[in-house]
């Protein structure tokens, strides 16, 4: 997922779409049916991102799924404080849902001393080396052409 502000909204989305079966996909995208003469409309009833996403996550679980949210250059922003905390929310009830978040040490420490986010701080955690460009290039044959070139 992308840190930016519609990360809440972009997960929807895909869940949506990995939950919904193809004959609801297709209703989903009428607005409106006119037959004789006679219009019915179409509107789906607004629920909060919290609910849609657990009963999205409910489908999935039941179908034996497991969903990984993977974001990259966590901050202490609202959009990741705002997942963060609906992340907690569906481990509360034991649904299907795993997040991988990788930044710079100090970033993802601001975010697991927020307010509401300490919880964060009892997650598993891989500290990682920095990148070793000399073993990149042994290993990538891609890399060992253009360093050599």
């Amino acid at each position: 997922m992308l840190n930016n502000e519609t990360l809440i909204d972009d997960l929807k989305q895909q869940l949506a779409q990995v939950a919904a079966n193809p004959v609801k996909k297709g209703l989903a995208k009428l607005s409106s049916l006119s037959a004789a003469g006679i219009t019915l409309e179409f509107q789906a009833p607004g629920a909060s991102d919290q609910v849609v996403i657990r009963q999205l996550l409910e489908k999935i679980k039941q179908r034996g799924k497991y969903v990984v949210v993977v974001i990259d250059e966590v901050d202490n922003s609202t959009v990741i404080r705002e997942f963060a905390q609906l992340f907690r929310a569906m481990k509360r009830l034991d649904l299907s849902l795993f997040a991988l978040m990788t930044g710079l040490p100090d970033l993802v420490l601001d975010v697991q001393t927020a307010d509401r986010l300490t919880f964060l701080l009892r997650a598993d955690k891989v500290a990682l080396s920095p990148l070793n460009l000399v073993a990149m290039t042994r290993t990538t044959p891609l890399l060992r052409r253009s360093v050599n070139e």
